[in-house]
This record gives structure tokens, sequence and C-alpha cells, in this order.
């Protein structure tokens, strides 16, 4: 599976999403085929190499269900598909004679894009709006994670029982918001947690 894509790609498939660009026919009628026939929402197509094995990634709304039964009948129909759509687009044929297609869960790359550029934020704006309760650091530590660290274990529970750690997490939440512009994550989606040094 494919768990980035480029920033040209992301910036593309955004685009997508606002109106701002459209799909190519080849796609939009690739797009159309599958969705009619699955429960699914496709945003976006690129193409790839892997191994001197060319793909077409469709970048959807949720994870395909690689388990369910007749999975292999529906993708060889789908890459049936992709090559009539060359032959009649006259697109990349040997693309389609030789490729797969993968389906990749955009919207947990878009999560993992706003989690990174809000947490980079964070850790500055909240290290330096809280400085005087003590706070050492603040660390972004993986996808969705941001970690509040106290000088020592006193300080992490005075803050605890005062409040402070509510309005830390309410800040993030704040920050957040700012970064998520499709509106797909909710507060439960990411963690903020406290430690201290000790």
């Amino acid at each position: 599976m494919y768990t980035s894509i480029s920033d040209l790609q992301y910036d593309h498939v955004m685009n997508v999403i606002r109106g701002n660009e459209k799909l190519n026919p080849f796609f939009q009628e690739l797009k159309d085929f599958i969705e009619q026939q699955h429960d699914i929402v496709i945003f976006d197509f690129y193409i790839t190499n892997k191994n001197d094995k060319n793909y077409i990634v469709a970048l959807t709304n949720k994870n395909w269900n690689y388990q369910r039964k007749a999975y292999f009948t529906t993708i060889q129909l789908i890459n049936n598909r992709i090559l009539e759509l060359c032959i009649e687009y006259n697109f990349m044929p040997l693309v389609a004679l030789e490729s797969n297609i993968i389906f990749e869960n955009f919207t947990s790359i878009y999560r993992g894009k706003c989690y990174k550029l809000a947490s980079e934020k964070a850790v500055s704006f909240l290290t330096e709006k809280y400085s005087q309760y003590n706070i050492s650091f603040v660390n972004y530590s993986g996808f969705g994670w941001l970690t509040v660290f106290y000088t020592n274990e006193k300080e992490e529970k005075n803050n605890l029982e005062n409040g402070i750690n509510n309005l830390i997490a309410e800040d993030f939440h704040i920050i957040m918001k700012e970064f998520d512009e499709l509106k797909l994550i909710k507060n439960e989606d990411y963690i903020v947690g406290f430690d201290n040094k000790e």
C-alpha cells in the first residue's frame, strides 16, 4: 500500500475536492465506473511504479475491504475497464496492460497532514503561552499524538487539578480546526497527553 503521496499529488487532490481542478476524462470515467458499483468515493488517481510494475492508485474516502468475497474478481473487472478506457482514450495503454489498481485511504493521509501542521504550530504556541506553568517542552511524537511535558511530577499534578491541562487541550483543538479544511477530524481522533521529566 502507498501510505504517502507527494506534495504535488496532495495539492492536486485537494484542488479536485475544492472544485478548482477536474479529473481528466479517463479518470472521471474510471471513477464513475467504480463508484456506481461500490460504496466508496474516489477523490483522485495517480500512477506509480514499484518493482518495475505500474499501478493506478485510487485515493478514496475510506479503506477498501480487501477481505471481502470476490475481491479478485472485482479487481479484474476494474482492470478490464481500465484497459477498455485506455483503448478508448489512447491513454498510456502499456500502463493498463500491466497495471493493478490499488485503493488508498486519502482521509488517513489528509488527517496525517493536518496533525503534522497543527502540531508544528502547537509546539511553539503552547510552550510560549503556558510557560508560566513550568512546561518543559511540547513534543509531537507521532500520528495524532501530542505530549506536553512539565518540569516535574508536582507541576503535572497541579496543572491537572487546576484545569490548565484542559485549557491546553482546548487550545490544541482550536489549532487543529485551523488546518482541518474538510472538517474530517473530531477531537477524539487525536490525543493530547501530559507527562513530566522526572
